[in-house]
C-alpha cells in the first residue's frame, strides 16, 4: 500500500491475490495467495485467542437464474470449505437446505464423505408443537388471559401439550377419522418433500389471526370454550398460505417452472406421465423430465401405485391453483376422464388421499 506524503492518504496499491501458490518472479512482485493469507489470519486469531465464524446462508436464492450455476458455485463452495479445514480459528458455517444438497450430490460428489460436522435440523411434531407454543407466549396478552407462567410451560413438554390444547381446537375437520390440529396443521403446510418449513407454519398462524379477528369483528361467534381459533378460520386462513408458497416461493426462486405450474391450474391433484405429457404439450420423455424438476423443488410428491409412476400435488399448492382432488387419466381416444369420482367415495377425509372402494 503506498500513501500521499502530504496527507497520509493512501493512494495506491501494488501486489496481486491469487487462488494458487504464485511463481517466484509473482512472489517478488508481491503476489501473494489466498492460502497464505489466511494463515496468517489464523495465527493472528490464534494469538488474539479469538475464532471467526463464517456464516454462510440464503444460499437457495444465490443462483436462482440456472440450476447449473447454483450446482457448481455450490460444490467450489464446499470444496473451499474442506480445503479450509487446516486453519482452526477460522470457521466457515454453511446453511443449506436438504433438497439443495440432494440435489448438488445426486450425481456423486466426492468431497461430500469429508463433511462430517453436519446437523441437520428436522422439524417434526415435538418442535413444530414447540415453535407455536413459545410464539404464543411471548404474547403479554396470551399469558395473561390463560394465567400461564411462560418459564414454566417451556420446561415442561406435558404443560405445553395442555396449553396447545386450551388454545386450539381438538381437530379441524370433525370425525372419528379425522387429524388431531397440530397433525391437519402439518398435513397442509408440508411440501412434496414431507417436510415442514417453520416460516410457512408462521405465515399460516399469522393469516389465521387475522381472520379470527375479521370473524369476531363482523359480529360471529367467538370460538368456543377457552380456544382462540374457531375451526371453520383454519380453512379460510389456508389460501394465503397456497398463494404465498406458490407465487413468493416457487414462482419467485424457480422462474423457469412457472409456465408448467401455471398450467396445471383447475386440473387434478394427481398426474402420470400420460397426462402430464398431454397437458403440457410436450413428448412423454420431456415430461418425465420436468415431473422430476418439480418433484426435487417439492412441488411433486412422487408416488408409486401398481407398477406406475403418478406425481401428486400437496395440500398446501391446491387452493391458489384451483386445483381439485383425483387422477388425470388418459383414454385410448386421447381424452382425458375423471376417475375420481369412481374410484373415491369421501372426499372430504383428512388422509393423504381419499379411501378408495
Amino acid at each position: 500500500m503506498a500513501f500521499d506524503p502530504a496527507t497520509g492518504m493512501p493512494n495506491g496499491f501494488t501486489g496481486k491475490i491469487l487462488f494458487r501458490d504464485p511463481e517466484i518472479e509473482e512472489e517478488r512482485a508481491g503476489f501473494v495467495s489466498v492460502d497464505d493469507l489466511l494463515a496468517q489470519a489464523n495465527t493472528a486469531l490464534d494469538e488474539a485467542g479469538y475464532d471467526a465464524w463464517l456464516m454462510l446462508d440464503r444460499l437457495d436464492v444465490a443462483f436462482d437464474d440456472s440450476s447449473d450455476l447454483e450446482r457448481n458455485a455450490l460444490r467450489a463452495l464446499f470444496r473451499a470449505y474442506r480445503d479450509n479445514r487446516s486453519q482452526d480459528r477460522i470457521k466457515p458455517k454453511i446453511f443449506l437446505r436438504t433438497d439443495i444438497w440432494k440435489r448438488i450430490t445426486e450425481e456423486g460428489f466426492r468431497e461430500a464423505t469429508h463433511m462430517s460436522r453436519d446437523i441437520n435440523l428436522v422439524w417434526d411434531r415435538a418442535s413444530i408443537k414447540n415453535l407455536i407454543v413459545r410464539r404464543l407466549l411471548s404474547n403479554k396478552k396470551v399469558i395473561e388471559l390463560y394465567n400461564v407462567e411462560k418459564d414454566k410451560v417451556l420446561l415442561s413438554t406435558r404443560m405445553q401439550d395442555e396449553f396447545f390444547d386450551r388454545v386450539f381446537p381438538d381437530q379441524v375437520e370433525v370425525g372419528e377419522n379425522q387429524s388431531t390440529t397440530l397433525n391437519w396443521l402439518m398435513k397442509r403446510t408440508a411440501d412434496g418433500t414431507k417436510l415442514n418449513q417453520p416460516r410457512d407454519l408462521i405465515v399460516f398462524l399469522n393469516k389465521l389471526v387475522e381472520v379470527q379477528n375479521r370473524r369476531i369483528e363482523r359480529g360471529e361467534n367467538e370460538p368456543t370454550g377457552t380456544w382462540l381459533f374457531d375451526r371453520s378460520s383454519f380453512k379460510e386462513a389456508l389460501p394465503s398460505l397456497s398463494e404465498y408458497k406458490v407465487t413468493r416461493q416457487l414462482f419467485a426462486e424457480y422462474p423457469s417452472v412457472r409456465k408448467y405450474i401455471e398450467t396445471l391450474r383447475e386440473q387434478k391433484t394427481e398426474h402420470n406421465v400420460d397426462s402430464l405429457s398431454r397437458v403440457w404439450k410436450v413428448s412423454e420423455e420431456e415430461a418425465t423430465s420436468l415431473a422430476k424438476v418439480l418433484r426435487n423443488i417439492g412441488f411433486f410428491e412422487e408416488r408409486q401405485s401398481k407398477g406406475e409412476t403418478t406425481y401428486w400435488v400437496p395440500f398446501v399448492y391446491r387452493s391458489y391453483l384451483a386445483l381439485s382432488q383425483g387422477k388425470m387419466q388418459e383414454l385410448q381416444n386421447g381424452n382425458f376422464v375423471d376417475l375420481s369420482q369412481f374410484e373415491y367415495l369421501f372426499e372430504d377425509l383428512d388422509d393423504e388421499e381419499p379411501q378408495s372402494v
